[in-house]
């Protein structure tokens, strides 16, 4: 595999991650701009379709997480609606014929259900074990299902790296997002 796509890849998905956590705290914690959340979103979504459109393997991982977060009703904003149809859109129109791996994409969908339905778990303080709170917490079902497909020699290793950037994105604007809400009370005080 070309170096060059790599780091597209690698920097791509952490992009995408910071993205999606960016119109999440727009809209459920008023974290940013919502107009600018638009933005943020169809270009996430244009980004993600880039690469289904061209990548068999990250339109499976990426695919999934549309899917797992569909299913479990996380796109709820009409910005995270208006990303996931420019995802699926924009491979569409620009190609003749999208790749994706039946069985990884059902796993992988499965797993990010399963990630997102602990995360509201741990969200609700239903679950109090350190690690499952750690677990679930970090959303890592599909980091454990993608190192399985890799470790099958289904999956080629850099796509594990490609998820843990898309994470890596997500978590360090939670981060940041965080930090805000803690400087907003401390000045509402």
């Amino acid at each position: 595999m070309d170096y060059g796509y790599v780091i597209l890849l690698l920097l791509g998905f952490g992009l995408i991650g910071a993205g999606v956590k960016y119109v999440d705290a727009s809209f459920d914690d008023d974290a940013f701009d919502r107009r600018k959340a638009y933005v943020v979103a169809l270009a996430s979504g244009a980004l993600m379709g880039g690469f289904i459109g061209v990548d068999a393997y990250a339109a499976t991982v990426l695919v999934a997480i549309i899917i797992g977060v569909a299913i479990t009703k996380k796109i709820d904003a009409p910005a995270f609606i208006a990303g996931a149809i420019v995802a699926l859109a924009v491979p569409a129109a620009f190609s003749n014929q999208i790749v994706v791996y039946a069985l990884p994409v059902a796993v992988l969908s499965l797993s990010a259900v399963i990630d997102e339905l602990g995360n509201d778990l741990v969200d609700e303080r239903r679950i109090r074990n350190g690690a499952a709170t750690l677990f679930f917490g970090n959303r890592l079902t599909m980091e454990v299902f993608v190192a399985a497909l890799v470790f099958a020699g289904v999956f080629p290793f850099v796509y594990l790296l490609a998820l843990l950037a898309f994470d890596s994105g997500y978590h360090l604007l939670t981060y940041y997002v965080d930090s805000l809400k803690r400087e907003r009370r401390r000045h509402a005080r």
